[in-house]
């Protein structure tokens, strides 16, 4: 929520989208928790698909990357048309498969939006940051039973994250829409191998 408010001062969050993605995505995040609660679900298990389908998300993202420029101009200017029945179900699918592998959502709902959704990058990023910050929550309540937590750990983190996701903010405005959804493809393509090699 915190790194919502700069993109949302840039005029990069779509609240139409994030309001109709959303409770679906809460909904899923929720399910998904407790599917992972399940006795034959292990860590090893959750990881797997985690790393497979960012590997997944990576290709279609470059994939997506690669086209004419015409071609994003056209998806970009009209991304809300024949998409809004989707969306929901995009939430709802995205919620289960965050909830299931206890990630934030930005790795899927990214994706979602951009490729699915036809939301332009830089507003699939502010759009993706509030309605995490809703499913997580969600998300959150579901694992409240099964694990104990470190409050420690979490208060840190969240500082430290809330500092990092401001800074990325800003940088944000100076890079280019389409470098950035190529770096972005790369980025969770690293992070898939190294979750895959680990296991």
């Amino acid at each position: 929520l915190i790194g919502a408010i700069p993109h949302w001062l840039q005029g990069n969050v779509n609240l139409k989208t994030a309001v109709i993605f959303a409770p679906t995505a809460m909904v899923g995040a929720y399910l998904g928790a407790r599917i992972a609660s399940l006795p034959f679900i292990t860590e090893t298990f959750q990881l797997i698909c985690f790393g497979i389908v960012m590997v997944i998300a990576r290709l279609l993202m470059i994939r997506k990357n690669g086209k004419s420029s015409k071609n994003r101009e056209i998806v970009s200017s009209s991304p809300h048309q024949s998409n809004w029945m989707a969306i929901p179900l995009e939430g709802l699918g995205v919620g289960i498969l965050t909830g299931f592998v206890g990630v934030g959502g930005g790795f899927a709902i990214i994706p979602a939006l951009v490729l699915l959704g036809g939301i332009p990058m830089k507003e699939a990023i502010g759009t993706s940051l509030l309605i995490i910050g809703f499913k997580s929550a969600t998300g959150f309540l579901g694992y409240l039973s099964q694990v104990e937590l470190d409050w420690n750990l979490v208060i840190f983190f969240t500082i430290a994250a809330s500092f990092g996701t401001l800074a990325g903010a800003y940088f944000n405005r100076f890079i280019d829409a389409k470098n950035l959804q190529k770096g972005f493809g790369y980025f969770v393509l690293a992070v898939a191998m190294f979750i895959l090699i680990k296991r």
